[in-house]
């Protein structure tokens, strides 16, 4: 035989030439980087990717702007999380983990951009291009790596079809119709075209979410959620909408800090003794957003930051539906949402919305059992981190609700799932912890908060006496350590003196002191002394506590019983952690100086509520019918949610809110007009750079949302005998037109009349529009 007829055959496909060599070369890109990478821009998130510059080239429609937003608070999130290996499943059971990815990865893109930026020649990284081209950048490697990780046969286009709600039919979509109400509400109140719209979008989303509690059992759970989203979203939209700036106090000078970061085009990392700086939830979160998508940043934090929060209740109904059935899950979701901290609070304060998007999700994966153990923990890390660059206080609390459970869960805990929490809320503690070292105090050194709660712990100890009144401690609690009113002669009298400790500087006019310029008491007309109304008072208080000892109760009962304890150990001790939090908070006048309590209380319900639905579910489920408890608690979400609304108020003829009214103490405070607003920028621009500026404390606000730089000319106090003669008093709207003021000593409020004869007397009105006013003196 010849050596052709005994050499071997070759394998079927295997080539000797070097054309097999291209060929196997070609097959391993086919089946690698380039199979990934064609799958990658064949799926919808491929299509989205493609279509994003040409959004933001239209950014200056609405629609744009939405769609926009839509993807960038969605698509990084889901990307990631595939990429990781969560399922489709997983994803829908929580959609706050993809809006908790998505808000991590943008202020990582962010501070990546805004970092390198100026080491390559961009000296503004936080605008247009540079934003759009790094989020094309990180949606495009995203979409590679979770091509490659995702699951075989799941949906891409699916899951961002349901990341959120899957309403099925015409009447599934019927909720959004409610937040669409109340905003056309608010603006129509904006406008002085009466409260009908607004009053009729509150009884809207009230009857709403009571419709969800009573026929509870019969909706699909699906159909709650979107109930619990869109009537939470209704009520914030009430609230947040009123007026042509933002509303409330806090959030005025989050949005001064928002415009001055957007406007400059970057972040600087230093800020010492400056907290709200350090936060990049109100620095480079709404630059980034507001350079791809156009919208301002007054619409991110009036629209679409209460659109994210809205999605804490379905958080909890989530969480909830894991350990009870979904309607004591979608009560324990409208118990929330029926906080008042909820609606009106939580609007008006930008930073912690999204500081509790990553405590609720963070809380979600230590206590999700369904979740890998390399997915849980990096999940845990990284929202840990989220939270910490977020907001200082949520961190903080969380940091002491985790530690405080942390001790007694070593001991309790059996079960495998409880080891895998208890090693996530090990490890949430550690980060948190070790992020607010690096974060607050090396990278930012914004930690003035430690060394100010150090300091009054030094020196006033936890002062566990009562505060509310010099009472009892039942009467402290009930009271709760609030501010007390102090009339216009003691407020008076409190502000010389301050003054002539703290700022002898001032140079006072020789005639201030004289008897006729006095301050004298003024308030808001106040509500009628009916029986209606102190009834209404009676029964939201009734309410109120019954509602906190259904919580303690249903705590307790999971912290005692052995064979619950197994099942739910880790949310047991999360539950008693949080009662002693809020009772120390609720007796300490030294806590309540340090933290909100409303604030603590709804962050502190949210574990608490999980832990009242799995007690009745248990419950319910031993002694086969445990419907009495969830009646009284559905009475008792009656009653909050008809008086977080307004409507309770409303209906006994006491003072209605800003929500429902177009007067009333809550708009002369926060509702800001267009005539304010000129008024205060015509003030920044004439003053010269070291001008005093004297206003009282809402008057403040509206010049802290013009501009934040001007904060350490403000005064807030406007007795005659402390008003500098070269001082620019600004006069408000309820100050030049309604002719009051307020202004506080330590945190105790007064109402006086303006004093519009001494100003008069001593100073020009050198501008004004019939609804504000600037007094100066011309030399």
């Amino acid at each position: 035989m010849s050596r052709q007829q005994t050499s071997p055959a070759l394998a079927p496909g295997v080539k000797s030439s070097s054309a097999g060599v291209t060929e196997e070369l070609r097959l391993l890109w086919g089946r690698g980087v380039g199979h990934r990478l064609g799958r990658a821009l064949r799926s919808p998130v491929g299509v989205a990717t493609a279509c994003l510059p040409l959004l933001v080239g239209a950014r200056q429609l609405w629609v744009a702007q939405v769609c926009i937003l839509l993807v960038l608070l969605t698509m990084p999130g889901v990307l990631a999380l595939r990429a990781v290996g969560l399922r489709t499943s997983e994803l829908l059971r929580m959609p706050i983990y993809i809006v908790a990815s998505s808000l991590f990865l943008l202020m990582s893109l962010g501070l990546l951009l805004n970092t390198v930026g100026p080491a390559i020649g961009i000296a503004r990284p936080l605008t247009v291009v540079p934003v759009a081209v790094g989020v094309e950048v990180l949606l495009i490697v995203l979409g590679v790596v979770a091509v490659r990780r995702a699951p075989r046969g799941e949906s891409t286009a699916k899951l961002l079809c349901h990341s959120i709600l899957h309403p099925r039919g015409f009447a599934g979509w019927l909720p959004f119709l409610l937040p669409a109400l109340a905003a056309f509400g608010a603006m129509r109140l904006n406008t002085g075209n009466g409260n009908g719209a607004a009053v009729l979008a509150c009884v809207a989303a009230s009857g709403a979410l009571l419709f969800a509690v009573v026929c509870r059992g019969r909706l699909r759970p699906s159909s709650i959620g979107l109930i619990l989203f869109c009537g939470g979203l209704a009520m914030m939209w009430s609230f947040s909408l009123r007026g042509d700036s933002v509303y409330g106090f806090d959030i005025h000078s989050e949005y001064a800090l928002a415009e001055e970061t957007a406007g400059n085009g970057t972040w600087h990392a230093a800020h010492p003794g400056d907290p709200y700086g350090a936060m990049l939830s109100i620095t480079i979160l709404p630059a980034l957003l507001h350079a791809v998508s156009g919208m301002s940043t007054g619409g991110l934090l009036r629209l679409v930051y209460p659109a994210l929060f809205a999605l804490v209740p379905l958080a909890v109904f989530g969480l909830c539906r894991r350990m009870a059935p979904p309607g004591l899950a979608c009560l324990s979701g409208v118990l929330l949402i029926a906080q008042a901290a909820f609606v009106k609070g939580f609007p008006a304060l930008a930073r912690q919305e999204i500081g509790v998007i990553f405590f609720v999700a963070l809380l979600a994966v230590i206590l999700d059992g369904r979740l890998r153990r390399g997915a849980r923990y990096g999940l845990v890390a990284t929202f840990s981190l989220g939270m910490v660059v977020t907001h200082y206080s949520t961190t903080y609390l969380a940091v002491t609700l985790f530690a405080l459970a942390l001790l007694p869960a070593l001991a309790v805990t059996r079960r495998r799932t409880s080891h895998e929490a208890l090693g996530g809320l090990a490890l949430a503690v550690v980060v948190c912890a070790a992020g607010v070292g690096v974060w607050n105090g090396a990278i930012t050194r914004s930690a003035g908060d430690l060394e100010r709660a150090a300091s009054l712990v030094r020196q006033d100890g936890l002062n566990l006496l009562p505060t509310a009144g010099g009472g009892s401690l039942v009467s402290s609690y009930l009271n709760g350590n609030v501010a007390q009113t102090l009339s216009a002669a003691e407020y008076e009298r409190a502000v010389v003196r301050g003054y002539a400790t703290l700022h002898p500087y001032i140079q006072t006019l020789p005639g201030a002191g004289s008897a006729r310029y006095r301050l004298l008491d003024d308030t808001v007309r106040g509500e009628p002394r009916r029986g209606a109304v102190r009834a209404t008072r009676l029964a939201e208080l009734i309410a109120a506590q019954g509602l906190n000892l259904a919580l303690v109760a249903a705590t307790l009962l999971i912290a005692t019983r052995r064979r619950w304890r197994r099942r739910a150990a880790m949310l047991g001790m999360l539950g008693l952690a949080a009662i002693a939090v809020l009772v120390l908070m609720r007796l300490s006048g030294t806590a309540a100086r340090l933290y909100n309590q409303e604030r603590a209380l709804l962050q502190t319900m949210i574990p608490l509520s999980i832990a009242l639905a799995f007690a009745l579910g248990s419950a319910g489920r031993r002694r086969r019918s445990f419907s009495t408890p969830a009646r009284l608690l559905g009475v008792i979400a009656f009653v909050l949610v008809i008086s977080s609304s307004g409507l309770a108020a409303r209906l006994s003829g006491g003072a209605a809110p800003a929500n429902i009214s177009s007067s009333g103490e809550d708009v002369e405070r926060f509702a800001v007009s267009r005539a304010e607003l000129a008024a205060g920028r015509w003030l920044v621009s004439a003053r010269p750079p070291d001008g005093v500026i004297q206003a009282d404390r809402y008057g403040a606000l509206r010049l802290l949302g013009i501009d934040r730089t001007i904060e350490p000319y403000i005064y807030r106090d406007l007795v005659p005998q402390v008003i500098d003669r070269h001082a620019w008093v600004f006069a408000s709207h309820a100050n030049a037109v309604r002719g009051r003021a307020r202004s506080s000593v330590d945190e105790d409020i007064a109402t006086y009349r303006f004093p519009t004869a001494f100003l008069d007397d001593w100073f020009d009105r050198v501008y004004s529009n019939g609804s504000s006013a600037v007094y100066t003196r011309r030399l």
